[in-house]
């Protein structure tokens, strides 16, 4: 269907073209300690990481990570088109339709030497782009009894006259009996036309037509030289920089919220192995493991978590973690009287009982 071009008014200002077309909560995690939090470690790449919380942190579904990436692919293949669209190359329409470029002034506001002049420029803008232009002046009283604006009586104008949608009609109204200066101008365009008469051609378009309305040019030599303007560039590549800035600060914007999701993910699948610290105060001892060299928090594990070895518990060298023989009991002879040393009891040699002798079955008590 057609749309508008763009217009404007004398009493108000011109308008651009339109186009158109067919949970649960979390537990709080802190990296400090707050009052009724403790203190939990993980592993990433053979490191310890810790957090403070009120319960052990829950792992993320196995399925965010995939789902993440899923997403990230889906979301790139969405923005490729967008990137193609931010350079445009027009293309000449083939002349495949109703041709015929029609200027009626029904407010008889041009002499002939002046629509013959117009018609040259208007056709002139057929040869470079294959759009057909039109031109319609009217009364105001034409369009203001039926409809509540210009626009909508330039659409309607032009689904009944043209069954295609390859022409560009420019309507103007004005009541010149009025004894004072009321004019309005609207453009209506066919979908077909979209990629040579772009937002930037037709608003170059609107911006000289307009001033020159407003400044007192006549209707003929507004719309020539507003098609004298846009004719040198109409058909050049053009870069929609308007829409590749959005599409940067769209897509940087979307990239920084996608990594701290994606992190986020990760962090809370190794969360989700996580062990509680012996203490909430002290630095925990962290050791490296002999066989993988990962490092791990002492106290807590029986194997190591990286690799699996079991671990064996820290000891005391030989001489600290107990005594020396001889220190825990008095070496032989000073704790006891050495062996066959007789203890005198009146007129009869005793032997001592000793540990020695009891294993030997011998009862000093016989003697």
């Amino acid at each position: 269907m057609p749309h508008s071009s763009g217009g404007g008014s004398f009493s108000g200002g011109s308008h651009g073209s339109f186009s158109s077309s067919s949970s649960t909560s979390s537990t709080p995690i802190y990296h400090t300690y707050r009052p009724g939090t403790h203190r939990y470690v993980y592993y990433h790449r053979y490191r310890p990481h810790y957090y403070f919380s009120e319960k052990q942190a829950e792992a993320s579904s196995k399925y965010a990570i995939p789902f993440m990436i899923v997403f990230a692919l889906f979301w790139i293949g969405v923005s490729i088109p967008f990137w193609f669209m931010t350079v445009n190359h027009p293309k000449r329409l083939s002349m495949n339709y109703d041709s015929n470029i029609e200027i009626s002034d029904c407010l008889d506001i041009m002499s002939d030497s002046e629509e013959a002049q117009l018609r040259e420029e208007l056709a002139e803008f057929q040869d470079l782009t294959g759009i057909t232009p039109s031109v319609l002046t009217i009364p105001n009283s034409e369009w203001k009894s039926d409809y509540k604006s210009l626009e909508r009586y330039a659409f309607t104008y032009y689904v009944k006259r043209y069954d295609d949608e390859k022409h560009w009609l420019i309507v103007y109204a004005g009541d010149g009996a009025s004894g004072y200066e009321d004019w309005n101008w609207e453009g209506m365009q066919g979908d077909d036309t979209d990629n040579v008469l772009t937002t930037a051609i037709t608003d170059k378009f609107n911006r000289v037509m307009h001033n020159e309305l407003r400044a007192g040019y006549t209707v003929k030599e507004a719309i020539s030289d507003s098609f004298e303007e846009i004719n040198p560039v109409v058909m050049e590549t053009s870069v929609n920089w308007l829409l590749v800035v959005f599409l940067i600060f769209h897509g940087g914007f979307a990239l920084v919220v996608w990594s701290i999701v994606f992190w986020s993910c990760i962090k809370n699948r190794n969360r989700g192995e996580s062990y509680p610290c012996p203490t909430n105060e002290a630095t925990p001892v962290e050791v490296t493991c002999n066989s993988c060299g990962g490092v791990y928090v002492q106290g807590i594990h029986h194997a190591c978590p990286h690799c699996g070895v079991r671990l064996i518990p820290p000891q005391m060298p030989y001489g600290q973690a107990q005594m020396p023989y001889g220190q825990a009991q008095m070496p032989y002879g000073q704790a006891q009287m050495p062996y066959g040393q007789a203890k005198v009891q009146g007129n009869v040699v005793k032997p001592e009982y000793t540990p020695v002798n009891k294993q030997a079955g011998v009862n000093p008590d016989l003697f």
